[in-house]
């Protein structure tokens, strides 16, 4: 109702409480958020909720563009969606999503967070876990933006194919921090990534995925990658790379990572 009330530029402060709706931000470039917002305190987070009662997509933005539109300080959770996105689909828009936390949603693709839109994207403290996705990116699927992911926690999410926790296609995304932890899919359980987009990660832990092919990641095709100053460990995988599994013909750097405790039958 806030929402619908709204003209851009607005900011739409939601009390605590457990709203089960399913909401759209209606093309507004608006500013929606917990009392997060004006207190900076971390447990309006766990206290102000958005359920969507598997009934759909939580939160729906699309096409909203303007000044500094924002979506921030809320626990986004029970999506279901036989479509993108099952916690947040983000289609055509530039808004700054931060200080989420986005769990327990199910998708064909993204389980958690789905980002279709040519915009550059900050997505900023943001944990995505224990969402599910039929074919791939349990947790965030990442298509045509060149996202910067600071801070954002990938934990135990799953895909029924590829990318337990990050995929992506189209443009780079750059992670600067943060860690892809406990993910599971049968090809690359922590991050998967084929034919085209590369991929950025700084002082970021993959740690403890899962995968019968590339546990930590899978890098195929055209797609490459660069790390510094990361860990890759404890990660397993039932045939091949337990750390990671890496083809193609695309420059994959390695600068000041360490890869250590990963399990697999080849290229543990």
């Amino acid at each position: 109702e806030a929402i619908n009330s709204s003209d851009d530029g607005d900011t739409v402060l939601v009390h605590p409480g457990i709203y089960v709706e399913n909401i759209n931000f209606h093309e507004k470039s608006i500013v929606l958020a917990s009392l997060f917002l004006t207190t900076g305190n971390d447990a309006y987070l766990d206290s102000t909720i958005i359920d969507g009662d598997e009934s759909g997509t939580v939160v729906t933005i699309e096409d909203v563009q303007g000044d500094n539109p924002a979506l921030t300080g809320f626990t986004i959770r029970n999506g279901r969606t036989e479509g993108w996105g099952g916690g947040i689909s983000f289609l055509n828009s530039s808004v700054l999503m931060s200080d989420l936390m986005v769990s327990n949603n199910f998708a064909a693709g993204g389980g958690g967070i789905n980002i279709s839109t040519r915009d550059s994207l900050i997505v900023r403290n943001v944990t995505v876990r224990d969402n599910y996705s039929q074919s791939r990116a349990g947790g965030i699927f990442n298509s045509g933006s060149h996202t910067l992911f600071i801070d954002v926690h990938i934990i135990n999410n799953e895909s029924g194919s590829y990318a337990g926790g990050f995929s992506a296609s189209g443009s780079p995304s750059h992670f600067l921090g943060g860690s892809i932890v406990g993910n599971t899919a049968p090809t690359g359980g922590g991050i998967y990534l084929c034919s085209g987009p590369d991929i950025v990660l700084t002082g970021t832990l993959i740690q403890d995925n899962y995968a019968e092919l590339g546990g930590g990641m899978h890098i195929t095709g055209g797609s490459g990658i660069n790390m510094s100053y990361c860990q890759i460990t404890g990660n397993s995988a039932e045939r091949a790379g337990g750390g990671a599994c890496l083809a193609g013909g695309v420059e994959k750097v390695f600068t000041n990572v360490t890869v250590a405790n990963n399990l697999a039958p080849s290229g543990g």
